[in-house]
């Protein structure tokens, strides 16, 4: 305990005092208990996920967020249906947290309820739906991120090229290659990226257009390309993949 009675976190945080991390959750003072709850994720020890579960209805959004993030780094399937009760939470940036917590567990099951959500009126939990959405990778939610690059918000849109790359569903490569020609430069950064995890050859013609802009899109565009090139020469290689 420091000289106020409140319990060293840091000090616990360094010796890995996960036990006492968990008491510090019903300390009488907030700030201990959000410290000892983003501490307990850091640590990364899933025996604290039972505890760290209840904190998640705490009346102080502080200590709710602190909880989430907490639980979405743990990575334990158990906190998904926890967590997911969050999504309607008043606070938009409890919202934001849950969706990305689930991102970050990764379990299929939170899809059906992150994608209700995508009626939430807050750009931001929005985004952060679209980045759990391809975390998971469900390939159902394809379609959905496909409509979503059709949103004004350029960080909705963008979240979802960048979903839609680590997804690597070749159904988005054409919606992708429209997104190259028009949009905002955020956009069309995701949409790169996105296509050069794809890997899929139509992108190339549209990529080597980008190729000659003299700034940050054109060099994207340019290495992607040289990507492209060096797979195919392995494929082409005996014992490659390619054809023989």
């Amino acid at each position: 305990m420091g000289s106020s009675g409140r319990p060293a976190t840091d000090r616990l945080k360094k010796n890995k005092d996960v036990d006492e991390l968990i008491e510090a959750l019903n300390h009488k003072n907030n700030s201990v208990r959000i410290k000892a709850a983003i501490a307990l994720g850091k640590l990364g020890d899933t025996k604290a996920v039972d505890s760290l579960i209840p904190q998640v209805e705490d009346e102080d959004e502080y200590i709710r967020t602190s909880a989430i993030f907490s639980l979405g780094k743990l990575g334990d399937p158990k906190a998904v249906d926890p967590i997911a009760k969050c999504l309607g939470d008043d606070d938009w940036r409890v919202r934001e947290f849950t969706a990305r917590a689930l991102g970050d567990i990764g379990d299929g099951k939170a899809v059906s309820c992150l994608v209700d959500s995508l009626s939430d009126d807050n750009d931001c939990v929005r985004m952060s739906i679209a980045y759990a959405l391809g975390e998971i990778g469900d390939d159902q939610t394809v379609d959905i991120l496909i409509e979503l690059l059709e949103e004004d918000e350029p960080m909705v849109s963008g979240a979802s090229a960048v979903a839609l790359g680590k997804i690597g569903d070749p159904r988005a490569v054409e919606p992708l290659i429209k997104c190259l020609e028009r949009g905002h430069y955020g956009l069309k950064m995701a949409a790169i990226e996105a296509l050069g995890i794809i890997g899929d050859d139509r992108a190339a013609i549209p990529l080597a257009k980008l190729k000659k802009e003299d700034d940050q899109m054109g060099q994207m565009a340019a290495s992607i390309l040289q990507e492209f090139k060096m797979r195919k020469a392995m494929e082409q290689q005996p014992g490659g993949g390619g054809p023989q």
